[in-house]
């Protein structure tokens, strides 16, 4: 992950860091991934004709592993003051996908 500061909001005990972050994009092999699985279902079939969990993960991992493409994002840290020390308050869920490159940004649109 690479990342720029934008711009730091500080007041007494409350704070704002916006950052420009850039990450591998592991949503679009995970994508991917899924329409590879929905167009050649039968290369995940075990010996017994049973679906694999197990070699669909590997498959899609080994794709996630490939990755080097990047994605950009805009983010706002919000900090709070606690006993004097800044600390990073909870990040939604959201954020967290961005953060690990698995953000879904084609429902930005």
């Amino acid at each position: 992950m690479k990342y720029e500061i934008k711009n730091e909001t500080i007041d007494a005990d409350e704070a704002t860091v916006s950052a420009k972050i850039t990450v591998l994009d592991y949503f679009k092999a995970q994508k991917e991934s899924e329409e590879y699985l929905k167009e050649n279902p039968n290369e995940f079939y075990d010996e017994n004709q049973i679906f694999s969990d197990e070699l669909y993960n590997t498959y899609k991992w080994n794709r996630i592993g490939e990755v080097k493409d990047t994605v950009d994002y805009d983010i706002s840290f919000n900090l709070s003051k606690v006993d004097g020390q800044w600390k990073l308050d909870n990040l939604d869920r959201t954020t967290l996908e961005k953060i690990h490159g698995f953000y879904d940004y084609t429902s930005d649109n």
